[in-house]
């Protein structure tokens, strides 16, 4: 059967049994609640992009409000009182992301009013050239490590916070694969995220997968909020690349039969006593 019949995803051996017994599940099917594992990729990913995410988002503040003439100094000393918004993401970015943007922006003009109470105005190409200002992205990192009470600070916290937890939510409610054209760099991405652990290979064919949809967040990738049967599961074992084998990357290797076995006949070498 031809690679773009099929949907891969990347996994661990210990997760994978927990598949092999129960289908592929979502973690809001598994527990109850739309959060993602403390030990899958997404909470993986989210530890390592979110500070960088705030800082940038900090920077972003930084760049508008001097871009309409106001001063370092000026904002340095205008700490404000921030009040927390209040944002609970229902799981779909069309309905959460303007809700979001649409908050973040009344926060964030409330504080531009402090220094400007007519909110001045952006000079554009100011704003493009302060975004390359190493200084810019100095008093970014200052204000996140030594003014955290800062209105401006605690704002962009909450805004990636919130922007993450979308994601987040998301994930929980959904099962992801990979779209076969892709599955090659996937393969790396993924095993990078999920760390130096044992793992598997698993695929199941495009259409046995209920009201599959695209992956907004990666193009790479596809998602339902069905549960895949683990019937309908196969398991590729021996996929890493050695000098005896191509491994899973290779599309000839990938694509021969005999190089997956169904998950329900497999068993853990690994986990056995």
């Amino acid at each position: 059967m031809r690679d773009s019949a099929w949907l891969y995803h990347l996994t661990t051996r210990k997760v994978a049994l927990l598949i092999k017994d129960h289908g592929m599940t979502s973690e809001l099917m598994r527990s109850g609640r739309a959060v993602a594992h403390p030990q899958g990729a997404f909470a993986k990913d989210r530890r390592e992009r979110e500070p960088k995410s705030t800082n940038n988002k900090l920077k972003a503040y930084l760049c508008d409000i001097l871009s309409r003439g106001v001063s370092m100094d000026q904002i340095r000393e205008e700490k404000g009182q921030y009040q927390p918004f209040v944002f609970e993401p229902q799981g779909s970015n069309e309905v959460d992301n303007p809700k979001l943007d649409g908050l973040e922006k009344g926060k964030f003009l409330s504080y531009v009013r402090l220094l400007l109470p007519n909110e001045g105005q952006v000079n554009r190409a100011r704003r493009l050239r302060l975004g390359r200002d190493p200084e810019v992205e100095k008093a970014a990192k200052d204000m996140l490590l030594k003014d955290k009470s800062h209105f401006l600070v605690r704002l962009a916290i909450q805004y990636v916070a919130c922007r993450f937890d979308i994601e987040e939510t998301i994930t929980a409610s959904h099962i992801y694969f990979q779209k076969p054209e892709y599955a090659a760099y996937c393969y790396d991405d993924y095993k990078k995220k999920l760390g130096d652990v044992p793992m598997v290979v698993l695929r199941v064919r495009k259409a046995d997968v209920s009201l599959l949809v695209a992956d907004d967040s990666d193009f790479r990738a596809m998602m339902t909020r069905h549960r895949v049967g683990a019937e309908l599961i196969q398991l590729m074992e021996a996929h890493e690349t050695t000098k005896e084998q191509p491994g899973f990357k290779d599309l000839n290797y990938r694509c021969n039969a005999s190089n997956w076995i169904p998950l329900l006949s497999w068993v853990d070498g690994e986990n056995q006593a």
